[in-house]
């Protein structure tokens, strides 16, 4: 392996089978990269994203070495939450396009040996969706396929009474709305348009398992199982317990959530122990399918909860469930808060679990705005690439985008928009949602046609953050994330979640680790997290008592030249520096 992979052009891996690659745990390997599809490619010219843009951008994949792309939700609906409101399980939304779209990007994707992951958002529906129009007027089995309940009895006969208890909502306010027309309350444990399914009645469970069926005989590769915390509830609707407002345990409160002042502590509304075994009906109809169509199936579940909760999931069958630790990496981490973070990981996941991390998504400032700017866009990506277990980076965050300056006039996040003028900046998920810039020079960046307006407006850097810019410099974030990608395609990177060791470091702003394997090279990652402009002096040589120096192969500043040799007593890191280094150990000598 060259120690500084080209940036040269690479034939595609292609093939004239259309199926599936062949069977193999492909998402332990494969970098898995979230595509939001509104903000991705506009193929039709109306300013949003849609699927046939992201079949038209597949070579984008191929030369950058991306195998699995995610799709947030792309299922027919109102649109209220952009696609997590659901009123059809089956139909693509034509603001997306059409089945007949989807089912070519697949083709497409498994002719060059690419794997298509698709949301499953099983927890509640659109208040559109047929389903639960028939459940508000009680007619026949649908009338118990959402979570009704009472008001609570009160003195007079005010309507409408007081809510069943004191849940709320993730994005705020009690989480039961009235409902007039069946006179009760529902339960949504998101926005009142997205009314929770009932997981104790047996339709609802063979009618998503027909859903999950669907997709697998469509050609889906694996799903991203949305919000699985809140599939069940407690059976008597006790009260939550009220507390101050505090972060979970490991930073893993829901990143959605921003009520203000005294709230409650999800207890009776989340985690439920039925949660479990509906997830294992699910990855064992996914095991059957793969194994009857001789294909892996992917699975992870996606769930905001603290980490004993969360690795229950390895249990019920999932590939893994989703790390979100890192979310919470900010400008003011230290590298032993980031250390604690990734630890808290690896010392909890049973043993043969499979590590994961993320860095970004939908719902969160973009990991470039919350580090403090793009230039320490590299260093970042450098850990998610190279830390043991899979990868999943968000579009965008391989070319240091930062969050878009999005006013409430321009807002789009419905969420955002009802929170008002005044707290729209600090609750809108807008900024980092914002287009793809694709050619430097083109109106709107070549996201879509130049007489039609993107759903959002790109951010003030979409210039320097375009493709086609970073493609042709081989000192951008671009370039670099391809090279890492290259990188972790070695066995020492993609064979095991466990081959991960710290490694101890008198300087406090410092973070390293290595990744090993017998009869290979050992590596080196080097982190240095001061944002002073003075150069930091590290010492490594607790990395191996017998080895001083180390050969180069990274940097993500550009700085030193690979092969070079550095002293692993005294090695000199600048401002937002990350360094691969490698050596042979002397075991191994």
């Amino acid at each position: 392996m060259s120690p500084n992979p080209s940036d040269e052009e690479q034939e595609s891996d292609c093939g004239s089978n259309v199926s599936s690659p062949a069977i193999t745990e492909w998402w332990k390997s494969e970098l898995i990269y979230q595509i939001y599809p509104r903000s991705f490619k506009d193929s039709s010219g109306n300013g949003v994203g849609d699927i046939a843009g992201i079949t038209e951008s597949l070579e984008y994949f191929e030369w950058l070495g991306i195998k699995a792309i995610w799709l947030s939700p792309v299922y027919k609906s109102p649109m209220i939450d952009f696609g997590y409101d659901i009123c059809d399980f089956r139909q693509v939304d034509p603001l997306f396009g059409t089945n007949a779209d989807l089912k070519k990007l697949v083709t497409e994707l498994h002719n060059r040996g690419m794997y298509l992951i698709m949301d499953l958002v099983p927890n509640h529906t659109s208040d559109q969706h047929p389903w639960f129009e028939q459940s508000k007027r009680k007619q026949g089995k649908y009338a118990d396929y959402y979570i009704w309940a009472d008001g609570k009895p009160c003195s007079d006969d005010q309507l409408p009474p007081e809510p069943p208890n004191n849940w709320e909502s993730v994005f705020g306010g009690s989480a039961w709305t009235w409902c007039a027309e069946r006179h009760q309350f529902y339960l949504h444990q998101f926005l009142k348009e997205q009314p929770d399914l009932n997981y104790r009645n047996a339709d609802v469970k063979s009618e998503m398992e027909q859903v999950l069926q669907f997709w697998l005989e469509f050609g889906v590769d694996g799903f991203r199982v949305d919000a699985v915390i809140y599939l069940v509830e407690d059976k008597e609707f006790r009260d939550n317990p009220l507390v101050g407002r505090k972060r979970r345990a490991s930073g893993t409160e829901d990143c959605r959530l921003t009520t203000k002042g005294s709230h409650t502590e999800p207890k009776y509304n989340v985690d439920q122990p039925e949660t479990y075994e509906i997830v294992q009906s699910w990855t064992e109809l996914m095991k059957k399918f793969g194994l009857n169509h001789k294909k892996t199936i992917f699975c992870v579940t996606e769930g905001y909860s603290d980490v004993e909760h969360v690795m229950r999931y390895y249990s019920a069958g999932v590939s893994f469930p989703f790390n979100f630790g890192l979310l919470n990496w900010t400008a003011e981490t230290t590298a032993d808060e980031l250390a604690k973070i990734i630890l808290e990981w690896q010392e909890h996941k049973p043993t043969g679990g499979w590590s994961n991390w993320v860095l970004g998504n939908h719902d969160k400032k973009r990991l470039a705005t919350r580090l403090g700017g793009s230039r320490f866009t590299n260093m970042a990506n450098t850990l998610l690439l190279l830390l043991p277990g899979t990868a999943t980076c968000y579009y965008g965050d391989e070319l240091g985008m930062e969050d878009a300056d999005i006013p409430f006039e321009k807002g789009r996040d419905s969420y955002g928009l009802r929170a008002g003028p005044e707290r729209f900046k600090e609750v809108s998920r807008d900024p980092c949602r914002s287009p793809v810039a694709w050619i430097s020079e083109l109106p709107h960046y070549g996201f879509t046609k130049a007489d039609c307006d993107p759903w959002l407006p790109h951010g003030k850097n979409a210039k320097q953050e375009s493709i086609d810019k970073q493609r042709n410099d081989h000192q951008s974030h671009l370039c670099y994330f391809r090279r890492l990608i290259q990188l972790r395609s070695s066995a020492v990177f993609s064979e095991s979640s466990d081959n991960f060791q710290l490694v101890p470091c008198p300087s406090q702003t410092v973070f390293a680790f290595t990744r090993f394997k017998t009869g290979s090279p050992t590596y080196v990652i080097v982190l240095n997290l001061d944002r002073s402009s003075e150069t930091v002096c590290a010492d490594l040589s607790a990395v191996d008592d017998h080895i001083s120096e180390a050969e180069m192969v990274l940097d993500s500043n550009n700085h030193y030249k690979p092969g070079e040799s550095m002293n692993l007593k005294r090695l000199m890191l600048n401002e937002t520096q990350a360094l691969v280094l490698r050596f042979q150990p002397s075991a191994q000598r």
